[in-house]
């Protein structure tokens, strides 16, 4: 069973670099459509993608987030638990991340605070994941409504605290007070990459750890086949309940290594888009680590090259979201092709 598992991921990886290639080639047509030369315009994304050290800093603050959120997803689509409120409870973490470091940090060593920043993000996700995925446990509502209409209310609950009481004094823009530096995440020797990397091995080995536990058996199991899920000892509420709270936490997680990491402060435009691409590269990799992980690394280079490829032969930035509309659809293809 194990190697059909590590077969099964292993073509999905392959599948899902072949479907960014195709997907290239079909954006080469539209490049040459602009009068730009194809050839040009990729050499400029892998330069600004992993042409130097500089700019694999810089890809690392595209991947960290995107794949911590992706890894806290897989349990929960395991389980056949479709949450989408990934989006909204990023807002929240890097909010309530946010504003933790600000109140904690004169009176906390740096290290202290940081840690007080980080929990304060993924209870902030979790608390944002609480009340739909209590709606699901216990009286059976959709998830994908309740989790969706949170996405909503979290990104204008942020633009009225934005614009309100948590509003950083004397600011131009609306954004929080800046975050002390004291609580940054440490950058390593003189580049951009922080610490947020460390993480991520570290998340990755959790998630497959757990699924060949007797726990992530239960959740496979329960995701397949409900009534043989059950008959295994899985509780209903309790799988349902801790995937969606898991997800939200660890949405949570990747909003402190965004406000922390990157933006130092919390701004209206905190909310990227990361939660749904999480979302549909967990789908479409059928929730196994090694696609995931193949697939937030794929994504974040295009966008991270995209921008270089803006600044150096003047292909709109926006290309790269045609990129990946495309890799999903012929990642969607293929799945429904092997279904059937």
């Amino acid at each position: 069973m194990l190697g059909a598992l590590r077969r099964a991921a292993t073509s999905t990886s392959v599948a899902l670099v072949i479907a960014t290639a195709a997907a290239l080639a079909v954006g080469g047509l539209l490049i040459v459509a602009v009068g730009v030369s194809p050839v040009s315009a990729y050499k400029t994304i892998w330069s600004g993608a992993a042409g130097s050290t500089d700019a694999l800093a810089q890809t690392s603050l595209r991947i960290a987030p995107l794949l911590v959120m992706a890894l806290g997803l897989i349990p929960a689509l395991r389980a056949n638990v479709f949450t989408i409120g990934s989006e909204g409870q990023f807002g929240i973490g890097a909010l309530t991340a946010g504003l933790a470091a600000i109140a904690v940090a004169p009176h906390l060593p740096a290290w202290l605070a940081i840690v007080a920043s980080a929990v304060a993000g993924v209870g902030g996700g979790v608390a944002w994941a609480l009340v739909p995925a209590l709606l699901r446990a216990f009286l059976g509502i959709d998830e994908i409504l309740t989790t969706f209409a949170f996405n909503f209310i979290a990104t204008f609950l942020l633009l009225w605290l934005l614009n309100g009481p948590a509003r950083g004094k004397g600011s131009f823009l609306v954004q929080t007070s800046p975050m002390p530096t004291d609580t940054w995440l440490p950058t390593f020797g003189g580049s951009v990459a922080n610490i947020s990397l460390l993480i991520l091995p570290v998340l990755v080995l959790a998630m497959l750890v757990f699924g060949k536990t007797p726990a992530g058996y239960r959740v496979r199991l329960f995701g397949a086949r409900r009534s043989l899920g059950v008959a295994a000892g899985a509780r209903a509420w309790r799988v349902e309940l801790l995937t969606m709270l898991v997800a939200g936490g660890a949405a949570g997680l990747a909003g402190w290594i965004q406000v922390a990491g990157v933006d130092r402060a919390v701004f209206a435009t905190v909310f990227r888009g990361y939660g749904y691409l999480a979302l549909a590269l967990v789908a479409l990799g059928g929730a196994r680590v090694l696609p995931t992980v193949v697939g937030a690394i794929l994504f974040a280079a295009l966008q991270n090259g995209s921008e270089a490829m803006q600044l150096g032969v003047g292909v709109s930035a926006d290309f790269v979201f045609i990129m990946q509309g495309l890799v999903l659809f012929l990642m969607a293809f293929r799945l429904t092709r092997s279904r059937a």
